[in-house]
């Protein structure tokens, strides 16, 4: 088992005030997530909500190091690289908005043990997910765990957000998730089989 180093870091105000900044002007969230300077290889740190509701501590040590309670199996490289991104999206919230994301960082972590026990190989990091998972978590999420489809939207969208911004920051070149990682209400939903066939058509069909 590898052990992750464990850090508290306060949050600078020149963050808070960035995010302050970002509803003033009406620009897209996510050009303010990327200027969000964000620490490296911290799993924990303390979260300042911009509501002034007491300060409560982000902890991601047990994607690192597994956590049998809550089913989670230990991925720390694929933590590592999304911690920043987790972070970014931290800065300011409540209590409530930080564990909604805990929650479905949980479910994504879920899903890949999933993917895995199907045999279709280990998710080691964020350079490993690919445009074919989205459409096997959104089947997953609306099948086998019977999510509505507002609930389904909210985790792809969060899965989406957090990864892509990862790959971004490793300097993928096709950093940002495409489709089915968009949820389209109106789409049909195949089976998981006939996704995971999908899915390995599109692996073979890259590796010749």
């Amino acid at each position: 088992m590898i052990r992750m180093p464990r850090f508290v870091k306060r949050l600078p105000v020149a963050e808070e005030n960035l995010m302050h900044q970002s509803s003033d002007t009406g620009l897209d969230a996510s050009v303010f997530l990327q200027k969000q300077d964000v620490p490296g290889d911290v799993l924990k740190w303390e979260v300042r909500p911009r509501n002034g509701s007491p300060s409560f501590d982000c902890d991601l040590t047990e994607f690192a190091e597994g956590n049998t309670k809550s089913a989670i199996i230990a991925r720390p490289q694929l933590i590592r690289e999304l911690a920043p991104s987790i972070y970014a999206n931290s800065v300011g919230k409540p209590k409530m908005g930080v564990s909604n994301i805990l929650v479905y960082i949980r479910q994504f972590w879920r899903f890949l043990d999933h993917v895995t026990n199907m045999g279709m190989g280990m998710i080691l990091g964020c350079e490993d997910v690919s445009h074919a998972h989205g459409q096997l978590y959104k089947t997953w999420l609306l099948q086998d765990q019977r999510r509505n489809s507002s609930s389904a939207a909210r985790a792809l969208w969060v899965a989406n957000r957090i990864v892509s911004d990862a790959r971004r920051r490793k300097g993928i070149k096709a950093w940002r998730l495409p489709l089915p990682w968009h949820f389209k209400l109106e789409c049909a939903i195949p089976s998981f089989k006939h996704a995971i066939g999908n899915h390995l058509h599109s692996a073979a069909r890259h590796r010749r």
